[in-house]
């Protein structure tokens, strides 16, 4: 094992753009789940919600510099940069103080994510 790790820090994101980021995933996974109901006043709703998300990607799109935008993502895309930041950071944190409620002694294990084929759903 390595003594060396590579750690990322960057500055807070608003409580208003974490629930901005949220609620748009919200109403994305309702559109998704909802884009075939029949009736008029069902497709009325879907159609809401579509406006709803155009609103809330604006207002996110609006909270960075309007000539460079997010250095972390393009439209619904990683950028380049962030794939590489993730790919090659140990850890990735907000601000350093985050780190005072551990030990020096403290030691971080990497997360192991399921791959699609890997997983299976016990509840579907």
């Amino acid at each position: 094992a390595s003594d060396w790790s590579s750690d990322v820090c960057s500055s807070d994101l608003t409580d208003e753009f974490k629930w901005g980021v949220n609620w748009q995933q919200v109403l994305m996974s309702l559109i998704e789940d909802n884009q075939d109901v029949e009736g008029s006043d069902s497709k009325a709703v879907v159609e809401e919600w579509k406006k709803e998300v155009t609103t809330v990607q604006l207002s996110l799109k609006a909270m960075f510099n309007s000539q460079f935008g997010s250095a972390f993502r393009s439209h619904n895309n990683p950028t380049y940069f962030s794939r590489k930041l993730f790919r090659f950071s140990d850890l990735y944190m907000s601000r350093v103080t985050n780190l005072n409620r551990y030990s020096m002694e403290h030691f971080f294990y990497p997360r192991r994510g399921a791959l699609p084929h890997e997983f299976k759903s016990w509840f579907v």
